[in-house]
């Protein structure tokens, strides 16, 4: 009986261990970051070492490249037209106070430059970017007072140079290759006001 007992027992070890584990490996999947972390507590035991064999440390890996403006020269602003933009005229005896709407009209073109530039200020080169949201003023004219309300259309000019740079994996950050130049032309309209008398 006891033999019995044993064959039996042997048996059905032998079953089990000659079963496929493939119902047992689709179970599985692996861990996330943050479950691998609280597992592990943050140790790697088949890692790379830090190290050469010769205990010198291994150099910084490259994770990631940036363009960035390394240097901006920007010239006076030159006035290209200007035009008259209201009248206002105050013939009572107390101030009175107008209201307008003021629009700088403010707009961006990269009018050369290649890759670095472009990406550096998120623009390409040919196509201009709108920039200025009109803005409500006021303006009290005294008595007996005419003021009027000029409106130039200016322009200023902006040369930049973009260098790209190598970011490594122990935070530090290098030059590499050969730097960028563009130009950058802006226009904006910019108001001015005058007094006269009647």
């Amino acid at each position: 009986m006891k033999r019995l007992r044993l064959l039996s027992a042997s048996t059905l070890l032998l079953m089990l261990l000659s079963m496929p584990l493939g119902s047992a490996h689709a179970a599985l999947a692996p861990l996330g970051a943050g479950e691998l972390e609280a597992v592990t507590a943050g140790l790697c035991n088949n890692c790379p070492p830090d190290e050469a064999p010769d205990g010198t440390p291994k150099p910084p890996k490259i994770v990631s490249y940036s363009w960035e403006i390394v240097s901006a020269k920007t010239g006076q602003p030159t006035q290209m037209s200007y035009s008259l933009e209201r009248d206002f005229t105050n013939r009572s005896s107390v101030p009175v106070t107008y209201t307008y709407v003021v629009d700088e009209q403010c707009r961006m073109t990269l009018t050369s430059g290649g890759v670095g530039v472009s990406t550096a200020l998120s623009l390409t080169v040919g196509v201009s970017r709108v920039c200025s949201k009109p803005t409500t003023a006021q303006l009290t004219i005294p008595p007996n007072k005419r003021i009027k309300l000029y409106k130039g259309h200016m322009r200023v000019i902006t040369t930049y140079v973009a260098q790209r740079f190598a970011h490594y994996s122990d935070g530090t950050t290098e030059p590499v290759g050969a730097a960028d130049n563009g130009v950058l032309h802006e226009t904006y309209m910019k108001y001015t006001t005058i007094d006269g008398a009647l």
